[in-house]
This record gives C-alpha cells, sequence and structure tokens, in this order.
C-alpha cells in the first residue's frame, strides 16, 4: 500500500531515501538536508494525505534510537523498491494460509498441496508488485479479482467443487484470523477491518 508513495518519494529532492520497516508499520525517511522537523512534516504529509496514508510523527526518542538502530540489520527494512520483496514474501504466505486449512482437514495431501502453493505464490508474487492505491488494493473488485484467479489456480489440480469448498475453508480461517488478530487493535496500514 505504500509503494505509490516511495515511487512519489524518489522524485522528491529532498527526500535521499525511504525505508518501509518488515511489519510495514513504520517508515523511515532520509532527508537531504533538511534537518527542521516542520520543514520535513511539511514535505511528507501532502505526499502521505495523497496516498491516503495515515501516519503518526514518533517522538519517543527511545523509539526513535531502536528504529535507528534497526535500520542496520538486514531483513529488517526495506529500502525504495526493495519494498516489492515484501509483497513477494507475502505471496508465500497468502498460499500457505490458502492450502493449510485443507491439509489440516485433509482435503489436500501434501503433494497436492505443494503444486497448488507453487501456482498461487507464483500469481501473487506478480500481481502483489502491481502499483495500486490503497483503496485499489482494498477494493472489492481486487478482492474479487484475486478470488477468482486462486479458484482458478484450484480448479487446475483438481474439480470445480473440491476448489470452491477449499476456498471456502481459507476464506472461515481468514475471517476468524482477521477476529483476533491483535494488529487489528491498531489503525494504520497494518489493520485489515478498515
Amino acid at each position: 500500500m505504500t509503494k505509490p508513495l516511495f515511487i512519489a518519494a524518489q522524485h522528491v529532492k529532498e527526500i535521499k531515501a525511504i525505508w518501509l520497516d518488515r511489519p510495514g508499520t513504520h517508515i523511515a525517511i532520509e532527508w537531504n538536508g533538511i534537518a527542521d522537523t516542520a520543514e520535513q512534516e511539511g514535505i511528507v504529509r501532502p505526499l502521505l494525505a495523497k496516498y491516503a496514508i495515515q501516519a503518526a510523527l514518533v517522538e519517543d526518542t527511545t523509539k526513535i534510537r531502536a528504529l535507528n538502530e534497526s535500520l542496520g540489520l538486514a531483513g529488517k527494512w526495506y529500502k525504495g523498491m526493495e519494498i516489492d520483496e515484501l509483497s513477494r514474501e507475502e505471496a508465500g504466505v497468502i498460499a500457505g494460509d490458502v492450502v493449510k486449512p485443507a491439509l489440516t482437514t485433509g482435503l489436500l495431501t501434501n503433494q497436492e498441496s505443494d503444486g497448488i502453493k507453487g501456482d498461487i505464490t507464483a500469481y501473487f508474487r506478480k500481481d502483489l508488485v502491481k502499483v495500486r492505491s490503497c483503496g485499489e488494493l482494498r477494493s472489492a473488485a481486487t478482492q474479487q479479482e484475486w478470488k477468482e484467479a486462486t479458484l482458478g489456480i484450484l480448479e487446475k489440480h483438481m474439480d470445480s467443487a473440491k476448489a470452491v469448498a477449499i476456498y471456502a475453508l481459507y476464506e472461515q480461517n481468514e475471517g476468524k484470523k482477521l477476529n483476533t488478530d491483535p494488529c487489528c487493535d491498531k489503525q494504520g496500514d497494518c489493520c485489515h477491518k478498515k
């Protein structure tokens, strides 16, 4: 959801670099010669608003220090367009989430699930790196597109009735996660309940 922001930030001369942390909850900006916080906010606020990203400045010095220290740690932050790697990783998570309930209930064997998981991962690795606004990403049209694509992949591996049953298990499992995910107690990009 931050990809449009990161693309725009590349064209702002005052921004030297921009990062997203692995959980997708913090954005860090390296400024190009600007030290004044008010001036920095004057540059970044319109960008955040343009892409409907709600954000608050981290003011706690201990938290700032911890975030700054973590910037140098491998795998903790994605710089610039490296954020696509986070989307590619998410593709595998989605694929695993689709097949896991079917494996647990015995609707799929491990061998069947491996083929399906590979195809779903391949689809989402391409689709999740597309440039979309927050609204487009969460839209009913995008959600329907993903559902149809996933069902199509399932139907390549089995009959339609079994594919629908597996997808229904996935949806049921995702619904339970949304109702228990502690992330959803927070406001921000990570919350799926908005």
